[in-house]
């Protein structure tokens, strides 16, 4: 899986080292929304930060274990998706992904991690495919719940930022579950 359209405007491609700069500037962009979600942004200082987590991805993308995508609208960076854990000896990969503040609510998202759970079961072998979202981020638990992902519960501070430790919806579709409801039709390459 390296390229797939998403919508007659909007592409997820592979992050590599020449996506640096576009990545550190979009993170830069949504720094205060970013912030609120996730701990790894105070980490992000410069562009040699994002092409440290790139080149990670892409080491990892070689031994088959993590796949990291930039979603573009008409070749412009709005966020990322990525699967990981794809080497789990428990056939357990999970999805995590963001999307910039003023590209939200267009249902790119949704494709994006619905083409990465399809790419999980099928091409991967994964059994279950997870998703870990703040319970306080109703448009982050939306993506599961509409790609029909099951709530497993609710992990109680599991998570810290910087407001404090928050609770964690954890989310689980089943490689079986998947098939069943042959979601993969739905998708743009599946």
């Amino acid at each position: 899986m390296f390229a797939y359209s998403l919508t007659d405007r909007t592409d997820m491609k592979l992050l590599e080292p020449e996506h640096s700069e576009a990545l550190f500037q979009l993170t830069e962009d949504n720094r205060p929304l970013l912030s609120v979600w996730f701990s790894w942004v105070a980490g992000v200082k410069s562009p040699y930060d994002t092409r440290a987590f790139i080149d990670d991805l892409n080491r990892r993308r070689r031994i088959g274990d993590a796949y990291g995508y930039g979603v573009y609208e008409e070749n412009r960076l709005v966020g990322v998706a990525e699967l990981s854990d794809v080497n789990s000896p428990d056939k357990c990969g999970r999805i995590s992904y963001w999307l910039s503040e003023k590209d939200r609510g267009k249902g790119r998202m949704t494709r994006a991690c619905g083409l990465l759970t399809a790419f999980a079961v099928k091409q991967c072998g994964l059994n279950r495919v997870v998703i870990r979202v703040a319970a306080d981020n109703p448009r982050g638990r939306a993506v599961p719940e509409r790609l029909g992902y099951t709530l497993e519960g609710i992990a109680r501070q599991a998570k810290r930022r910087e407001i404090g430790f928050v609770d964690m919806s954890i989310y689980s579709m089943l490689a079986s579950e998947w098939a069943e409801m042959d979601r993969m039709s739905r998708y743009v390459g599946y």
